[in-house]
């Protein structure tokens, strides 16, 4: 089977990976944990001692909630679901094979995998990795049918390589708390504060970090790009409704951001260029991933793997 991870070459994460994001991540924390602390004891030294007991509550047990419950309560829901939704040999073999050899190459203990349905009315192109190790993965149905299946090896390497960099917490934190309702998020404030710290501080680093080191894995720029951007416009909601689509991705890197001539293409492209443009944290991963491509450190790196 070809795959994207066929050569056990194990990748020196500490020499690539960006310690702006382990830097930027340790911030975050420092800042969170002594905003609530000044919090707390402001509350206590002016003898608002039961405020500052309920801030303190707050605190643990929202942590406690989202950071082990949501997790685990979802990691049950998905097992309960029986093993014709579970990535294994016989249901989803590549995928599988995937998982045993990249988890391999990546140092990160082999994950469970499971699929999830397509909702009603919408595709699920979601590839993510959340809960504690062993952690588990989840690939969106839509995925799995629509993706090109080296693009879809690309995606689920990248949450291996999150795993490897310690990162799948944080980053299921942010997600966790983007997709609750505002009255859920208000409950669990505490956590919020820390889930904007990281997003502003830390997580553009930290994809660019996955973005890096993907790359050494696969071993194929073209590839990469193709595959982050597919993942940008399967989740960017204007982008649907316009019928911007998967060809419209591979137009756009063949013509490389040009439009095309005809009106229909024209429109998709002019579409998706204004809103790479308008996604600045992205349009910059992009950037950087190019200019890294085109650096002497990459070629550098390949020799050096290539060597192993």
């Amino acid at each position: 089977m070809n795959s994207t991870t066929t050569k056990k070459r194990n990748v020196d994460f500490a020499a690539y990976a960006l310690p702006i994001a382990r830097t930027q991540g340790l911030l975050a924390l420092a800042l969170w944990v002594f905003a609530m602390m000044f919090l707390v004891t402001f509350c206590a030294w002016f003898d608002l001692r039961a405020i500052a007991f309920v801030v303190l509550a707050c605190w643990i047990l929202s942590s406690i909630y989202v950071f082990r419950v949501l997790p685990q309560t979802e990691r049950d829901a998905l097992c309960a679901r029986g093993v014709e939704y579970s990535i294994s040999e016989r249901n989803h073999p590549r995928l599988k094979t995937l998982l045993q050899k990249g988890g391999a190459n990546t140092g990160v203990r082999e994950p469970e995998g499971t699929i999830q349905k397509d909702a009603p009315e919408k595709a699920n192109y979601d590839v993510r990795i959340a809960g504690a190790a062993p952690h588990w993965i989840a690939v969106g149905q839509g995925a799995t049918r629509d993706y090109q299946p080296p693009e879809l090896d690309c995606l689920v390497l990248r949450c291996l390589v999150h795993a490897r960099l310690g990162s799948v917490s944080r980053l299921d934190l942010i997600s966790r708390l983007a997709q609750m309702p505002l009255s859920q998020r208000v409950l669990v404030w505490p956590v919020a504060i820390y889930a904007s710290l990281l997003r502003a501080l830390w997580h553009s680093h930290a994809e660019s970090n996955a973005d890096r080191l993907t790359l050494l894995l696969v071993k194929n720029p073209k590839l990469v790009m193709s595959a982050l951007l597919k993942d940008f416009v399967s989740h960017h909601n204007l982008l649907r409704a316009k019928s911007v689509g998967f060809d419209d991705v591979e137009t756009h890197l063949k013509s490389g951001g040009l439009l095309e001539k005809s009106s229909a293409q024209m429109s998709a492209q002019y579409a998706l260029g204004n809103a790479l443009r308008e996604d600045l944290p992205f349009n910059a991963r992009l950037n950087a991933l190019t200019a890294w491509v085109n650096s002497p450190e990459y070629v550098s790196a390949l020799e050096a793997l290539a060597e192993k």
